[in-house]
Formats: C-alpha cells, sequence, structure tokens
C-alpha cells in the first residue's frame, strides 16, 4: 500500500526487536513495483519499522528479491521449477496452481 510518498507492508503477525527477513523481501519488492525510495513495515503488536532504499539492511532485501525475480524468469522461461520444496498448502495458495505444471496441490 502506498500512503504519503513511502510504501507500507501491514503484516498480521507480531515482530520482536528485528523485522523478518521475508518481510523485508516483500516491502523491498514493493518499493521496487512503486518506485518510491522509503518503506515502512507495520506489525500486529504495534511495533514498525521504517527503511529507506539506501539503508544497507534494505539494499541486501533489495538484492535478494532481484535474485528471486531471477528465478522466477529463468523458471517461466525454461518450464524448470526453482529449487524448493512445494507444499500443497503453498501451491493451494499460489495464484496460478491451476496453470503450473508444478503444482503439488494436483
Amino acid at each position: 500500500m502506498c500512503e504519503k510518498n513511502s510504501t507500507a507492508e501491514y503484516k498480521s503477525s507480531a515482530a520482536d526487536d528485528k523485522p523478518h527477513p521475508g518481510d523485508l523481501v516483500q516491502l523491498a519488492a514493493a518499493m521496487m513495483a512503486t518506485g518510491v525510495q522509503t518503506g515502512v513495515l507495520k506489525y500486529k503488536n504495534e511495533r514498525f519499522n521504517t527503511f529507506k532504499s539506501t539503508d544497507p539492511v534494505m539494499k541486501q532485501a533489495i538484492q535478494r528479491a532481484m535474485n528471486i525475480m531471477a528465478q522466477m524468469r529463468k523458471s517461466l522461461v525454461s518450464n524448470v521449477p526453482p529449487a524448493g520444496t512445494p507444499t500443497v498448502n503453498k501451491c493451494k495458495a499460489c495464484p496460478i496452481n491451476k496453470q503450473c505444471s508444478f503444482s503439488s496441490g494436483k
């Protein structure tokens, strides 16, 4: 969600002192998609963190997001799934599970 020139990710879980690594990658992808330079993670327990795209932790998350996107592109072109462990629950939640020949939900 974009608000006040930043991207916000609202999480249904609580956070400890540090944000969850996967949440940082999601925020990085949202920042890249919207073109904004600031992102905010807001957790259920009222904790929130603000990041700029130039922060070291966000630079790392942006690189991870770019690596994931590169793997996805390669997988789509080659029709070979990326390394990982598909599960029924993951495949059930995936928006392309009906088209995916690798779906474990079939």
